[in-house]
């Protein structure tokens, strides 16, 4: 769906998510996880544990940044809508609360 390979470049152990592809760049893997509402994009770095990013697809769609994994959680968020794969409605309180929640947890690590 994204990239030119066909197969996960990382181990993923999440029997749920759906391979999507490679990002054009060979540097992620890109997974759709229905389990949370409106469905969860991940995008894997390696194959440890921890490195991967994920967000709620409802979430990515209203971020405002031009980092390299925003703005892949938007483009790969805008394809899962065009294809009919998911739909989202987006709630503000959801949106409000996870914010206030990384803000929060950046702060801490200051």
């Amino acid at each position: 769906m994204f990239g030119i390979n066909d197969a996960p470049l990382f181990v993923h152990d999440c029997d749920s998510c759906l391979f999507l592809g490679n990002s054009h760049d060979q540097k992620y893997d890109i997974y759709f996880c229905p389990q949370c509402d409106g469905g969860s994009i991940v995008i894997r770095h390696g194959s440890e544990g921890p490195d991967y990013y994920s967000t709620m697809i409802s979430l990515a769609l209203n971020r405002d940044s031009d980092s390299e994994i925003s703005q892949l959680f938007l483009k790969v968020s805008r394809q899962l809508l065009s294809k009919g794969m998911v739909s989202v409605s987006v709630n503000e309180k959801v949106i409000k609360e996870e914010e206030c929640m990384w803000k929060d947890y950046w702060e801490k690590r200051k």
